[in-house]
C-alpha cells in the first residue's frame, strides 16, 4: 500500500527533491523549494494540513479572513457547527 507525505512547512519542496521516485510514495507538499509559507494570526500555523483534514471549516475560516467587515461575521461561529468530522451524513 502507498505512503503518503505531508509537508507542511516552508521550503516543503526542498524535502520532496530528497524523497525518492517510488510508485508507492505520495508526497504532498505546502509550498516548493525557496518558498515561506504565510501567516495569518487568524488561522492555524499548519494551514496546508488543515484544508486537508477539515476542508469546510478552513474554507470558512478563510473566507472570514477575506470578507469586508460590512459582512460582519463572526469567525468564533465555525467552531460551532454541528456535526462531527468522522460521520459523512453530517455538515463536517
Amino acid at each position: 500500500s502507498p505512503s503518503v507525505f505531508v509537508f507542511d512547512c516552508s521550503n516543503a519542496g526542498v524535502l520532496v527533491n530528497q524523497q525518492h521516485r517510488d510508485a508507492d510514495l505520495i508526497i504532498l507538499a505546502a509550498c516548493s523549494a525557496g518558498e515561506l509559507l504565510p501567516q495569518n494570526p487568524e488561522l492555524p500555523a499548519d494551514v496546508f494540513t488543515s484544508c486537508l483534514t477539515t476542508p469546510i471549516t478552513m474554507a470558512l475560516r478563510w473566507f472570514c479572513s477575506r470578507s469586508s467587515s460590512l459582512l460582519k461575521i463572526d469567525p468564533s461561529l465555525i467552531d460551532h457547527i454541528p456535526g462531527q468530522l468522522n460521520n459523512r451524513k453530517t455538515i463536517l
